[in-house]
């Protein structure tokens, strides 16, 4: 299950768990709460994904923090690693914007400088080396900045 937080309910994780989920990912948009619910777009979102992984967690489900980044939260990488930890995650994808659709139409307050994304590649390696297997970190970069282009869907 992939989500937002947004109309889930512990019920409905129930339910669903009951019915055989084997995975939750939630996206989480930043690690201060203040900007985590502006870019989300509703008040009390990070309280509310916070709420919902405890739930994920205490289910004994996996639990993967799905953390977009862009321009406005790309500094915060290093805490949003923290707060998977601390939402006990077995995995954290922390995934730059893909500029299609609405990214690419907002792309210019999106993308983040060539040095931004080289901090933040830096800061990656140094938590994988620091945490090992204790918590799977995927990373994916923006495709302006890929070294490689992206396989394409569908063949």
């Amino acid at each position: 299950l992939i989500t937002s937080a947004v109309g889930l309910t512990p019920e409905t994780l129930a339910a669903l768990d009951q019915a055989g989920l084997d995975h939750v990912q939630i996206s989480i948009q930043d690690s201060e709460a203040a900007s985590a619910d502006r870019i989300a777009g509703y008040q009390g979102a990070f309280a509310r994904k916070q709420a919902l992984a405890a739930e994920v967690v205490r289910r004994g489900l996996p639990l993967t923090v799905n953390a977009v980044i862009h321009r406005a939260n790309i500094d915060r990488i290093a805490d949003m690693v923290k707060l998977a930890l601390r939402l006990s995650a077995k995995r954290i994808e922390i995934a730059h914007v893909q500029y299609y659709g609405w990214a690419l139409a907002n792309r210019a307050a999106l993308m983040p400088t060539r040095a931004q994304l080289d901090r933040s590649v830096e800061i990656v390696k140094a938590a994988r080396a620091r945490l090992g297997d204790r918590l799977l970190i995927d990373f994916v970069v923006p495709d302006y900045y890929a070294t490689h282009p992206k396989p394409c869907a569908s063949g």
